[in-house]
């Protein structure tokens, strides 16, 4: 109950913070976009909201985040190669709106792409930009070629799927394994029960193989 008051207050706070600055009329929000790219794959998403960069005819899509801003921060900061295992999945869903947005509009261009968190920063830490208890608006700048490069890694992985090509990480990694319903496939104990942070076991990997699972639809929507 205290959780979600203290999620109020936030929310309550950042728009008291937006007031103060001026709000842009959005053109549009929460509007899902698809886009038919190669091998049948259909890949959809939809945005918060998308407002035209003042003095401009370019397009900011606007993305709001909860939750501590900084270890999305420090990793934007740091990776900007959406190939990377480390690049945070932001950056990557950010081109995605710019792919999906200019697949349905080809006149109007994504230039920006904006994170806004809605929790504020806990500590200072002065490289990134973060002070205790601002609220975080991180732009990023966006063009063509990050988006050639996001639908070659999207179609890379949609013939893995085709594939059934599932490769199983060298160690169990909780942030990244700990919600997935298919522990059990890749790994021998099910360390962190789905929907679970907590357990004594001892993880242990079935083999050193790639693990894989029966796709159940032709379908993809990243």
């Amino acid at each position: 109950f205290q959780s979600c008051i203290q999620k109020f207050e936030h929310a309550k706070s950042w728009y008291m913070e937006q007031l103060k600055v001026g709000v842009i009329k959005p053109i549009e929000l929460e509007k899902r976009l698809i886009k038919k790219m190669e091998e049948g794959l259909i890949f959809q998403g939809k945005f918060d909201k998308v407002e035209m960069i003042t003095g401009t005819q370019e397009i900011k899509v606007i993305d709001y985040k909860t939750g501590d801003p900084e270890k999305h921060i420090r990793a934007l900061h740091n990776i900007t190669d959406i190939f990377s295992p480390e690049c945070d999945d932001y950056l990557r869903q950010l081109i995605a709106y710019k792919m999906l947005y200019e697949a349905g509009y080809s006149r109007k261009k994504v230039k920006i792409g904006e994170l806004q968190f809605l929790d504020p920063a806990k500590k200072d830490i002065k490289k990134y930009g973060l002070q205790k208890g601002k609220f975080i608006h991180y732009p990023i700048g966006l063009n063509s070629d990050m988006v050639k490069n996001f639908e070659q890694l999207v179609l890379q992985t949609w013939r893995n799927i085709k594939a059934l090509q599932f490769d199983r990480l060298q160690h169990f990694e909780k942030e990244k394994c700990g919600y997935c319903p298919y522990q059990n496939v890749c790994w021998q104990k099910n360390p962190y029960p789905y929907g679970s942070n907590e357990s004594s076991e001892k993880i242990l990997p079935i083999s050193p193989a790639p693990m894989t699972r029966k796709i159940v639809s032709s379908e993809a929507r990243p």
